[in-house]
């Protein structure tokens, strides 16, 4: 079979890419990313090998790509959720809410980051501090714009632990089979505590 006729061959780049990253994402709802092939994501997205390293060196480099935009696509997701003109305390509820939907919409590509990840070796180590960077700049941000910048600014380094415990409770309801939105209010809790806007 030619990859004629596979996909059309006057299909914008852009477009073949964007069926890789979503054929990857498929793959990782039904297999570890260990039992992923290059060969399953090009019969997915219905492209050529040739089509796959024009855009990706290697599988891992697909992930990397693929939860870069789902973290940039997650971020704008609850920044549109919240709405600065209300009280801190709900603008973490809503943060937060808008957080666990995202995840719940996704369980098994969310997954996929948590425990995968750190076998990408150094490209996974940025990609996690990236990912964790952009949360706690979020905060950052919700904190500073509610007025309560300087109290974030002491309990920094607090945000990270709150990431980090949260994605560990998700991976284990999503190992588990639990629906992560039964995590809301525990997560809306420590995001409280966090801000001091409990």
């Amino acid at each position: 079979m030619t990859h004629a006729d596979h996909a059309p061959a006057s299909a914008p780049p852009g477009e073949h890419r964007a069926r890789l990253l979503a054929a990857m994402a498929e793959a990782l709802r039904d297999n570890p990313f260990s039992e992923v092939t290059v060969s399953e994501v090009v019969r997915r997205a219905r492209t050529s090998r040739r089509t796959f390293y024009q855009h990706f060196a290697d599988r891992d480099a697909c992930l990397v790509a693929l939860l870069q935009d789902r973290n940039t696509q997650t971020v704008a997701s609850i920044e549109a959720a919240i709405d600065p003109s209300l009280p801190l305390t709900e603008q973490v509820i809503q943060a937060v809410s808008a957080w666990v939907e995202e995840v719940a919409a996704d369980p098994g590509l969310t997954l996929a980051w948590i425990r995968e990840v750190p076998a990408l070796g150094a490209a996974g180590r940025e990609l996690t501090r990236m990912a964790n960077d952009s949360f706690a700049s979020l905060i950052a941000r919700v904190a500073e714009e509610a007025g309560a910048g300087e109290l974030f600014a002491a309990r920094a380094p607090l945000a990270l632990v709150l990431i980090g415990g949260l994605r560990e409770l998700v991976a284990r309801a999503a190992e588990d089979g639990d629906d992560v939105r039964q995590l809301r209010d525990t997560a809306i809790l420590a995001a409280l505590s966090l801000l001091g806007a409990d």
